[in-house]
């Protein structure tokens, strides 16, 4: 009984009214847009811009780490995000100034090529610390917002369509960033960083106007007004006897170190030692989000039918395996088909069900304090594990054995620890309570049965978003056709 009490969701409605056409629009074209910000400044860029400045395994580590340590600042805003009269203006205040400073992240490294700055890796750090406490605030904030205008029943619909428009935008921006930073490769690849850099600030910004459109929301709960700041330390202690809500912080914070532990150095490893061009790299990266958007209205459905923590599990256990097949890629490339296929089949299914269960498991009118509790949990180990995998890569150095047809060097060792610990998490995971719960096996069973089915329809909806702009062309046409104008 006492376990039951700790799962603090809102009880089981009907319905919901669903989104207004144009909130509906703006929540869709924002993540188009932001999208092409992400997939520039995260990911195979990012780690490619930090490799042309110089940085050495170590100081990735570091770099990486930035936004995990300035997340530590999460209580201190959710104190005032708690209280926070308008939602809306809070998040957009923090917004566009870490969004500005993506222009001057842009100009980096034109102004090192040019020798104009003697400590690029410096200048860059400083700009991104400041942007990771700006997006740190931001993303509390949008979190708490989002949780009050998007329909609870209606949910893992809404965010499965907003992956899907992601999805698309991030494939069209990879091709064309690849192909690009390829052919600037031989001229001048500090051009190709700076301006490639560029266009995704003009992205960030084009989003930050485009979510302009969506409406601040009354909260569904009143928060204390009388509460002081000092109340931040009691509030953290009182979510610490939520013993159900702490073993899903537990689980987010051992996760976030395994994942954290060989990310990044997947990445180092096909550009340094690797030595793929971008071009190609990109490809598989394409591969990975074409599975992603066949396949996520499939998860979405699944857990609005059996729960969010069941998918987290059944997911978990494949992208264990993620880093196990980095370590045949340097035998043969083709071993980064099944990679990527893994990745992005089952990704967008713990993502999500990840994001979406932290609100079903904190109450309203503290929801901002138990994400930010969650954050500055996760944040203080996680940020530990990039640099952890630097030093052991930079520490193994020049490690070689010859096992049959495999090299191993520094990089596999590390890709086999992170895949041996990346199962630990989910026996945290396992002791979970969720209101709406069926036993993993069962839904493990329904998975296998359908998930064909699941790339069909997805292909079948697919189809469906390429003939829209054709559909829309035509009801033009046939406006202009029978209402000529005079």
């Amino acid at each position: 009984m006492e376990a039951k009490k700790e799962i603090t969701a809102p009880p089981a409605i009907s319905s919901t009214e669903p989104l207004n056409k144009s909130v509906f629009s703006a929540f869709m074209w924002e993540v188009a847009f932001v999208q092409g910000l992400a997939s520039i400044t995260a990911g195979i860029f990012f780690t490619g811009y930090l490799c042309f400045l110089g940085a050495s395994n170590k100081e990735i580590g570091w770099i990486t780490s930035i936004p995990l340590f300035a997340s530590l600042a999460a209580p201190f805003f959710s104190y005032f995000i708690d209280r926070a009269k308008n939602r809306k203006n809070l998040y957009f205040k923090a917004l566009l100034p870490g969004r500005l400073l993506w222009f001057a992240v842009a100009a980096v490294p034109v102004l090192f090529h040019y020798k104009l700055i003697s400590a690029p890796l410096l200048v860059f750090s400083a700009c991104y610390l400041v942007m990771s406490v700006f997006s740190t605030h931001s993303v509390i904030t949008w979190t708490s917002w989002m949780g009050d205008l998007i329909p609870w029943d209606r949910r893992g619909h809404y965010f499965g369509l907003r992956t899907t428009v992601s999805n698309i935008s991030a494939i069209i921006i990879y091709l064309m960033a690849g192909w690009y930073i390829d052919k600037w490769k031989p001229i001048n690849e500090s051009i190709g960083f700076s301006s490639l850099f560029f266009a995704a600030a003009v992205f960030g910004v084009i989003a930050y106007f485009v979510q302009k459109r969506l409406p601040e929301v009354p909260r569904a709960i009143k928060p204390d007004e009388r509460a002081s700041v000092f109340d931040v330390t009691k509030k953290l202690l009182e979510i610490m006897k939520n013993r159900n809500f702490m073993r899903l912080a537990m689980f987010n914070t051992t996760w976030a170190f395994v994942i954290g532990l060989t990310a990044v150095y997947q990445t180092v490893f096909l550009i340094r030692v690797v030595k793929l061009e971008y071009k190609y790299i990109t490809l598989f990266i394409v591969l990975e989000v074409l599975v992603r958007l066949l396949i996520t209205k499939f998860w979405g459905k699944m857990m609005d039918k059996h729960g969010y923590k069941p998918i987290m599990l059944i997911c978990g256990r494949f992208i264990g395996l993620i880093p196990f097949f980095f370590i045949f890629v340097g035998w043969s490339y083709w071993m980064l088909i099944p990679l990527y296929l893994i990745s992005g089949t089952f990704w967008p299914g713990i993502g999500v069900a990840q994001f979406n269960i932290m609100f079903r498991l904190t109450p309203k009118q503290d929801r901002a304090a138990y994400l930010a509790f969650n954050t500055i949990l996760t944040s203080s180990v996680a940020f530990i594990g990039p640099v952890v995998g630097g030093y052991l890569v930079d520490w193994m150095g020049g490690f070689s054995l010859k096992i049959f047809f495999l090299d191993i060097g520094a990089f596999q060792l590390l890709f086999l620890a992170g895949a041996m610990l990346r199962g630990l998490p989910l026996f945290i995971l396992n002791k979970v309570e969720e209101n709406k719960e069926d036993p993993v096996d069962e839904v493990m069973i329904e998975v296998r049965s359908t998930i064909a089915a699941g790339f069909l329809e997805g292909l079948l909806t697919l189809r469906d978003y390429m003939l829209i702009p054709v559909k829309k062309a035509g009801d033009i046409i046939e406006n202009i056709y029978h209402n000529p104008r005079e």
